[in-house]
């Protein structure tokens, strides 16, 4: 800026030189980022920004810096997190955005029957052990079948059945937000005909 004082008499006088240096506002676009992902997933954060030599800038997981060199970054939570990028300019307001992802826990089942073997007409029960499973799939495929069938829908840990004919069981995990279903391992029950 340079202002001047004029008069008919004395000559123009000018003042000092002022210089204004305008930091240009930064403009930042983040990828989507899923909000929940399966335990075990990395999640992948891809920034684009017009930054200057006037700009720094951080990745936060909660309090930790994940980085402040790279504006995409990559990290596996394993719980509920909040991320979050700042980029700060010498006088221009901080900028943030914020994401906070759900980790979904991986589903776990095992099958157990109470017997190898029973005699047709015998009740027999089968048990589930299980972790992070909203509901179970109770499936059986009797000997002659070429895929197992579902007889039952529920979280019970147990269901008590009466022996027909040989059988296989497993057990699918059902309802789940973004992980794969669990197949637990079979169990073969072996029924001996009874006579009559």
């Amino acid at each position: 800026i340079k202002s001047a004082a004029n008069s008919n008499v004395c000559p123009t006088i000018y003042s000092n030189v002022v210089r204004v240096s305008v930091e240009p506002k930064v403009s930042v676009t983040v990828a989507p980022v899923p909000t929940i992902v399966c335990e075990g997933t990395s999640v992948e954060f891809v920034a684009i920004a017009d930054l200057t030599e006037r700009n720094t800038f951080a990745w936060k997981k909660g309090e930790e810096i994940l980085s402040s060199s790279r504006l995409s970054i990559t990290d596996t939570p394993t719980e509920r997190s909040t991320y979050q990028l700042a980029i700060q300019g010498r006088k221009c307001p901080t900028i943030t955005k914020d994401f906070v992802v759900e980790v979904e826990k991986k589903p776990q089942l095992t099958i157990s029957l109470s017997t190898e073997g029973a005699c047709e007409g015998d009740d027999v029960t089968l048990s589930a052990a299980q972790e992070n499973v909203k509901n179970i799939q109770w499936q059986r495929m009797f000997d002659g079948e070429e895929d197992y069938e579902t007889f039952d829908q529920s979280i019970d840990d147990q269901k008590i059945f009466t022996a027909e004919k040989n059988v296989n069981y497993r057990l699918v995990s059902d309802g789940e937000a973004v992980c794969p279903h669990a197949i637990s391992n079979e169990q073969r029950l072996l029924v001996e005909p009874k006579i009559s």
